[in-house]
């Protein structure tokens, strides 16, 4: 799913990052690492990262009959098949 990498592990806000060819991975020691790609990783980008109000992730991207979400410190990003998201 990733691909190859676009980045060396950079250090942020909260924790580490390193972007790959299809999404990217987010590392804090309080939360561990975790998948973010496609338009939760855009929403998620759009909204601050993980120095926005939705800090760092707490879960991978997950997905069901094409709706997709992710948790995050400061709620959840979920998406619709059409790329349309919403926080929680």
């Amino acid at each position: 799913v990733l691909g190859l990498p676009r980045s060396h592990v950079v250090a942020g806000a909260g924790g580490t990052r390193a972007r790959f060819e299809g999404g990217s991975i987010y590392r804090s020691t309080g939360t561990g690492a975790h998948v973010l790609f496609g338009p939760v990783l855009t929403y998620y980008q759009d909204h601050g990262g993980p120095s926005g109000g939705l800090g760092v992730p707490t879960s991978d991207v997950e997905g069901a009959a094409g709706s997709m979400s992710a948790s995050f410190q400061g709620g959840t990003v979920s998406c619709d098949s059409s790329g349309d998201c919403s926080r929680s």
